[in-house]
């Protein structure tokens, strides 16, 4: 009896979590977007360019190899960086806008 009490809460919370409350028209399904950190280049010495080409120091070459990240995009739609935030422990970067298309990656 325990383990379908337990089954029985576990879909219940799941529904509940999944369905968004009533709006008079019906119940739906909230989209989740999910983004991933799939790669972190902490020390970056001879990978890949940021591309500055106005740098004043590493333009010529095609920008300074800076740290970045990969974010990938498990999903079956894009999904947009707009306001998403990048921090560290004293800095602190907005996305102005970029899309991450579905089953896609961005290098930041």
């Amino acid at each position: 009896m325990r383990k379908r009490i337990s089954r029985g809460m576990a879909i219940v919370m799941l529904l509940a979590a999944l369905l968004t409350p009533w709006n008079g028209a019906g119940v739906f399904a909230e989209t989740r977007q999910t983004l991933c950190i799939n790669e972190v280049m902490a020390s970056n010495e001879s990978v890949i360019r940021d591309g500055d080409v106005d740098d004043p120091k590493y333009g010529s070459g095609g920008g300074a190899y800076s740290d970045w990240i990969e974010i990938y995009n498990p999903g079956d739609e894009p999904v947009s960086l707009e306001g998403y935030i990048l921090a560290d422990s004293g800095a602190e970067w907005v996305f102005p806008e970029g899309i991450v298309p579905a089953k896609g990656y961005l290098i930041v």
